[in-house]
């Protein structure tokens, strides 16, 4: 059988039961139907797999090399079981990049993607996680926020999580900016503003979805707190503040009394990060207006 063979038999009968069918079509389609597709798919040897993954290496995606690998992987596995090949070519074939899960970050293009999904998204995953981002709270930490712990201080909003709900045993106060403020609105239960999911459903519901929001490389909830610290630092928030933003533990005897002394620096930084994620996702708004009038 012909690679481009095996391809189609793999897309209609395996890869489109699954939630990443289009990706691995996408993958398929770009990278191996034009290099292997009239090659029979019993004379691939893992030396062409390398020269693939190494040409994907190449053009500077690491981390898609490895996508591909596994995904060659699997669909020779299939082949195997309906004795089309007897050998797996990716045998032995290691990973192209070294992965590091606690280094993702989302790119602006991730957002935006990951944020128009949930739009629509009939379940409060969709709102936990867009309080997790704008805020750099811990996942556990946002899932129980509850409304009386939510105070307008001078017209300001505040959300205190107390020493018993924070991670490091640290009571912590957020400013809330007009984004997080409007997924509160809404009255989601007596005491919880988003009733009580867990952490474990909150990482299921992303893994079940990221790729149909069109993003690549599997992400976690807790990414996205990573990936707020981040952008504010690429907007020049200094280190200590936004240790102070991500309630890291303090060492010394001044914690006890400082800790209150960097609302003013926390909320200057909260409210440019909100308006830096308004404008990465207005501008992307414009563009499809654009491209739909234009």
């Amino acid at each position: 059988m012909r690679t481009k063979h095996l391809i189609t038999l793999y897309l209609e009968k395996h890869a489109s039961q699954k939630r990443s069918g289009k990706e691995d079509a996408r993958i398929l389609n770009k990278d191996i139907l034009p290099i292997w597709g009239n090659r029979s798919a019993a004379a691939i040897k893992r030396t062409d797999v390398v020269a693939v993954l190494d040409s994907i290496v190449d053009r500077g995606s690491g981390i898609m090399a490895n996508r591909t690998l596994s995904l060659i992987r699997k669909m020779f596995n299939f082949a195997i079981g309906r004795d089309i090949v007897k050998e797996n070519p990716c045998h032995q074939v290691k990973a192209m990049a070294k992965e590091n899960q606690k280094d993702r970050v989302l790119a602006e293009e991730e957002i935006v993607k990951m944020w128009n999904y949930l739009k629509d998204c009939p379940y409060l995953h969709g709102d936990i996680l867009k309080m997790i981002l704008i805020t750099g709270q811990r996942p556990g930490e946002v899932i129980k926020m509850r409304y009386d712990n939510i105070v307008c201080d001078s017209g300001e909003f505040y959300w205190t999580i107390p020493k018993a709900g924070a991670k490091n045993n640290c009571s912590h106060r957020v400013f809330l900016s007009a984004m997080a403020i409007d997924l509160t609105r809404e009255q989601r239960c007596a005491d919880f503003v988003f009733n009580e999911n867990t952490t474990s459903e909150l990482a299921q519901f992303v893994d079940r979805h990221y790729f149909n929001m069109g993003i690549i490389d599997k992400f976690t909830p807790h990414d996205l707190r990573r990936t707020c610290a981040s952008h504010m630092a690429s907007m020049g928030v200094d280190r200590l503040t936004i240790g102070r933003i991500l309630n890291h533990k303090e060492a010394g005897v001044t914690k006890i009394y400082d800790r209150y002394s960097y609302d003013n620096e926390k909320r200057d930084a909260w409210e440019q990060w909100s308006i830096r994620l308004d404008a990465m996702l207005n501008v992307e708004e414009s563009k499809n207006v654009v491209k739909l009038f234009g």
